[in-house]
């Protein structure tokens, strides 16, 4: 397991038995986070930058977090 900077793995917290199960191979990126209570991160997995991942995921991927920059102007725009 390979984690850069500023990562975060962990539980959301409450009662019962909770886990997060990382494989082998598995590379997560700066400043990405794995949350949740029950997660199973398969075997060969690369995270890229600023994922955030809250479900499972299988085995021999990559797995990316897309953010969309939008920029919206009001009707009265003054230059």
């Amino acid at each position: 397991f390979s984690i850069w900077q500023n990562c975060t793995v962990g539980i959301k917290g409450g009662g019962g038995e909770k886990g997060i199960f990382i494989g082998a191979n598995v590379r997560l990126a700066a400043h990405s986070c794995i949350i949740g209570d029950h997660i199973v991160i398969g075997d060969n997995v690369s995270f890229g930058a600023m994922s955030f991942v809250n479900k499972d995921v299988p085995s021999s991927c990559t797995y990316i977090t897309r953010k969309i920059s939008d920029v919206r102007y009001s009707s009265d725009r003054s230059s």
